[in-house]
C-alpha cells in the first residue's frame, strides 16, 4: 500500500500550486509518515489529501486522485468502515437531507467526494469517478448502502447524460447495469440466506415427532408369527446342546 500511495501523492504533488498550500501539507504529512516508517497511516489519514485533490477540481489532480482511490478500494487497502475526521467532514459537500455526521462512514464520504465530479467537464475525470464508484460497489471488501448507493446510481446517470463524449458514455451506461445487477444478485443471495435461517429456526410440529416415535417403535416391534419362530429357533438350539445324541437318533 505505501509503495501505490506514494507514488500517486508524489505526483499529485508535482501538480500543486502555490495557492494550494493546505493540499501540500496533506500530502507531506502522509508522505513524511510513510518515509519515516514509525507509524502506518490509517484509511482516514490517506484519503484526507485526496479528497482535497478531488474537491479542489483541478483535472489532473483529481484525475490522479479518484484512481488512486479506485486502486486503494480494489487492493482492499481502503475498506471504509471506519469513521469519518473532523477535517475531512468539514470538506464534504453534504447537503442538510444528508445523514448527519453521527452516521456517516468512511466510505460515505468517499463516495460523496467522488460524486461530487460527476459533472465535470473534463473526460478522463468523468472516466475515473466511473470507474471508482463500480470498484466501490461492486468490492467485496466495502460496503456501500442507502444514500451512497443512490449517489452512485444518479452519478452514473448524469455522466450518461451530460457526457459528450461516446466512450464515456457507453462505460456510463455500462457501469450502472452492472452495478444495479450486483445490487440484486446480493439481494437475492440475502433473501436465501435468511429464508435457509428461518427453516432451520423452526421446530418441527408435535405431530411429526409423535408419528416418527410412532414408527420407530414399531419397527422395533416384531410380527407374532415371527416371535414364535425365533423362540422355537433358540429352544432347538439349546435341546441340540443338552441332548445332541438324542436328537440325532430321532433324526
Amino acid at each position: 500500500m505505501e509503495t501505490l500511495v506514494e507514488r500517486s501523492y508524489s505526483k499529485i504533488r508535482k501538480l500543486t500550486g502555490r495557492a494550494q498550500k493546505e493540499l501540500r501539507d496533506a500530502l507531506d504529512g502522509v508522505l513524511a509518515k510513510i518515509a519515516g516508517k514509525t507509524a502506518r497511516p490509517d484509511e482516514a489519514e490517506i484519503f484526507y489529501p485526496l479528497c482535497l485533490a478531488i474537491l479542489g477540481r483541478q483535472p489532473k489532480q483529481a484525475s490522479q486522485a479518484l484512481d488512486c482511490i479506485e486502486k486503494l478500494i480494489s487492493y482492499g487497502y481502503l475498506r471504509g468502515a471506519g469513521p469519518v475526521d473532523a477535517a475531512t467532514m468539514a470538506k464534504l459537500p453534504l447537503k442538510e437531507k444528508d445523514e448527519d455526521a453521527a452516521k456517516v462512514t468512511l466510505m460515505d464520504a468517499i463516495v460523496t467526494c467522488i460524486c461530487s465530479c460527476n459533472d465535470h467537464h473534463d473526460e478522463e475525470v468523468q472516466l475515473q469517478v466511473l470507474k471508482a464508484v463500480l470498484q466501490a460497489v461492486t468490492s467485496r471488501t466495502c460496503e456501500v448502502h442507502e444514500h451512497s448507493l443512490l449517489k452512485s446510481v444518479r452519478a452514473c446517470y448524469h455522466i450518461h447524460l451530460v457526457s459528450k463524449n461516446t466512450m464515456n458514455q457507453t462505460v456510463a451506461k455500462a457501469t450502472l447495469q452492472q452495478m444495479v445487477n450486483v445490487v440484486f444478485q446480493r439481494m437475492e443471495h440475502m433473501e436465501e440466506t435468511l429464508h435457509a435461517n428461518d427453516v432451520a429456526a423452526v421446530p418441527p410440529p408435535p405431530e411429526a415427532v409423535a408419528s416418527v416415535e410412532v414408527r420407530e417403535d414399531s419397527n422395533h416391534s416384531l410380527p407374532d408369527d415371527a416371535a414364535d419362530g425365533v423362540d422355537a429357533a433358540e429352544k432347538a438350539e439349546s435341546d441340540h446342546a443338552m441332548y445332541p445324541g438324542t436328537l440325532k437318533a430321532a433324526m
